[in-house]
């Protein structure tokens, strides 16, 4: 599932009119913003431009087709400022996506070439990003080998220089951009993947189940049920002892006593019932109910997705082939960001399935 807020910190700098990646870096990151909003039509999305500093372009919106005009205009002449801040941008980004949403429902996407010069200020910002919870993506674009800038003017087009007259070479920096990706404990997708919006729609779902993973593990586990024993015991015995043996069984409304007696145990026994389902339908529980050993599932709930990996193919190995198996093999991959052995292992759950909770689960992961 996608993120529902989406802010994209997209660099317009010159270095974007370079033409290592074909047909040059900003042509490619505009294709790829098109195709990533195409591929996510329920979500809001905000634009950053940024070169000498960061512009807001729009707000969280969900009017695409308002996204596409700006998308349309990108480029160095629509900033007044030169060069890349793209600490400022992150900066500005968060401000637009705020605090509101659950943790993981909330996205920084950076597309950029990585030649910018606030080292400190852009992983300053993508540390922010992490401490408030947002999932980040950063993309880069361009090639180390570098190229011309082409400059486009009535006389035709002349490579960009330098004060001295010298041709500058661009060229792109996947260091900087993988620093901003770790400082934002989020996924750094290189130039030279050759399909982008794949990889990108790929380590958002990732992100945001990790955030998910990591919520509900520091969710504490309810335990009032157990000091709601003691009381329905007393209940259930002041309900059972014969009146005979009660000092007030003379008294009016003793029978009347008893039921009430009775009944509030009751009431306690469905609350205490309804506690603890309730505390079952918690996402470790859900996870421990369908795990296939206990042994395996709690290596799982302990972040050991390595070892409870091993221990499921070796079920398989074992001769248990049945669709919950391979739920819980597919199921421990994605916890191990193994995406595409993880479709695997889903889908031959899902082929399988005939329980509908089940299914359910297995499509949804």
């Amino acid at each position: 599932m996608a993120c529902t807020q989406l802010a994209l910190v997209l660099d317009v700098s010159a270095s974007m009119l370079a033409e290592d990646d074909a047909p040059s870096r900003l042509q490619r990151m505009r294709r790829d913003v098109r195709d990533l909003l195409a591929a996510l039509p329920g979500s809001r999305a905000a634009l950053v431009a940024v070169a000498g500093r960061g512009y807001v372009l729009t707000p969280l919106t969900a009017d695409h087709d308002a996204l596409a005009l700006f998308l349309e205009e990108l480029g160095p002449e629509m900033v007044s400022q030169g060069g890349t801040e793209l600490g400022d941008g992150i900066t500005r980004a968060l401000q637009l996506l705020g605090t509101g949403g659950a943790r993981g429902d909330r996205a920084l996407l950076v597309l950029s070439d990585g030649e910018s010069w606030d080292d400190d200020a852009s992983v300053r910002a993508a540390t922010a990003a992490r401490q408030a919870g947002v999932v980040t993506v950063v993309v880069g674009y361009g090639t180390t080998r570098g190229a011309t800038i082409p400059l486009r003017d009535a006389r035709g087009t002349q490579a960009k220089r330098d004060a001295d007259g010298r041709v500058v070479i661009t060229r792109a920096d996947p260091a900087r951009l993988s620093s901003i990706a770790r400082a934002a404990d989020g996924t750094f997708v290189a130039a030279t993947v050759p399909n982008h919006v794949p990889a990108i729609r790929g380590a958002l779902q990732s992100l945001r189940r990790s955030e998910r993973v990591r919520r509900a593990a520091a969710e504490p586990i309810p335990r009032f049920q157990w000091f709601l024993w003691p009381a329905f015991a007393l209940l259930l015995v002041d309900a059972l002892v014969p009146l005979a043996l009660r000092r007030s069984t003379s008294a009016p409304g003793a029978a009347t006593q008893r039921t009430t007696s009775l009944a509030a145990a009751a009431l306690l026994a469905v609350v205490l019932a309804t506690g603890i389902e309730a505390q079952g339908t918690t996402p470790r529980a859900r996870t421990d109910s369908l795990a296939g050993t206990r042994e395996s599932a709690a290596l799982l709930r302990a972040g050991r997705a390595a070892q409870a990996i091993r221990s499921y193919r070796a079920a398989l190995a074992g001769g248990d082939r049945s669709p919950r198996a391979w739920y819980n093999l597919g199921t421990a991959l994605v916890a191990a960001d193994s995406t595409v052995a993880a479709t695997e292992a889903l889908e031959r759950a899902a082929q399988g399935a005939t329980d509908p909770e089940l299914r359910y689960r297995t499509l949804y992961n």
